[in-house]
């Protein structure tokens, strides 16, 4: 009976160390975004004070309006979406609450983003710079990502999709694009 329970209790703590691996290269936690992401992000604070947040890094999130090619990168039209931290997978992702402001903002990423990326309706979560407005305070703000972690759902909900970890079949596609220091 104790050899048995020996055993289990490798199994479970093999699962366990193969777990935290898996969460560990699934998807980074904002920190390793940057240390210097400021937590009280709100839209309309920020709008109300830009030139005090201007530089300041903040952890957006978004749904996939417009997308537009430009030589140095792409510039990307999103509508905002609340992040959620959850206690399982995904740790942090962008959900659709009922009531919600419909902001929207640009976020520019200086580099290449593969097209399944840039579908339409894909949502993600980035850390990314503030650099102001597009021309006048009226006009949506605009942020220089770092990083960008995006979920490739085209026009359907993260929720709607099967997990990956449950569901071996019609995994959702996921990738993390980071740009490089300038």
């Amino acid at each position: 009976m104790i050899m048995k329970l020996t055993q289990v209790g490798k199994v479970v703590g093999l699962a366990l160390m193969l777990g935290a691996c898996a969460r560990a290269l699934q998807y980074p936690e904002p920190e390793t975004l940057g240390s210097d992401i400021n937590p009280n992000f709100d839209f309309a604070n920020v709008k109300s004070a830009l030139d005090t947040y201007r530089g300041a890094v903040f952890q957006v999130g978004g749904e996939m309006v417009r997308v537009e090619f430009r030589s140095d990168g792409v510039r990307i039209l999103a509508k905002r979406m609340m992040i959620q931290q959850q206690l399982q997978y995904p740790w942090y992702a962008p959900v659709e609450m009922a009531g919600a402001p419909i902001d929207e903002f640009f976020v520019f990423y200086p580099g290449h983003v593969d097209g399944q990326g840039l579908m339409l309706g894909n949502k993600f979560i980035a850390a990314a710079e503030l650099v102001g407005t597009e021309k006048m305070d009226a006009q949506p703000l605009s942020f220089r990502v770092r990083c960008m972690h995006v979920w490739k759902t085209g026009q359907n909900r993260i929720a709607e999709l099967p997990d990956k970890f449950i569901q071996l079949y019609q995994a959702l596609e996921e990738d993390t694009y980071c740009a490089r220091p300038t």
